[in-house]
């Protein structure tokens, strides 16, 4: 599948299938929760976790390719400085910075980009993707 990778106006070919996703495998809690919720809905979709952009070391969460969703799943270290996170307040600007890159990269290429914060994962609905984002899944 084709991609552009950030600052470049020449897309990539990159073969998706190693990032098909584990519907089981746990990347963090909170992920998990959020793959959870999805699978009925997106069971027969094709899903991608933990892809890494083109040109990056960035990593998508999940991307539903058949629906073009890209979604990041936000706990509270990416909302306000975590000294295990990030060491300094220097590494959590440049950890906003990439946040924004993913976000614009996610639009970029087609994607409706969807950020899901700690306070959402345990109120996901329908409803909630519908009101937030305009998105039926």
């Amino acid at each position: 599948m084709k991609f552009y990778p950030p600052n470049s106006n020449r897309p990539v070919n990159i073969n998706v299938m190693k990032y098909m996703i584990d519907w089981d495998r746990a990347v963090s809690k909170p992920q998990k929760k959020v793959k959870d919720f999805l699978l009925p809905y997106w069971r027969s979709h094709v899903v991608l976790e933990e892809f890494v952009v083109p040109r990056t070391r960035w990593r998508m969460d999940l991307i539903n390719l058949t629906r073009k969703i890209a979604i990041e799943v936000s706990p509270i270290q990416h909302q306000q400085f975590v000294s295990f996170f990030h060491r300094d307040k220097f590494r959590f600007g440049a950890a906003i910075k990439r946040d924004i890159e993913k976000q614009e990269w996610a639009v970029r290429n087609g994607f409706t980009f969807v950020e899901i914060f700690g306070e959402d994962i345990n109120h996901l609905s329908k409803d909630w993707f519908i009101n937030n984002y305009n998105i039926t899944l």
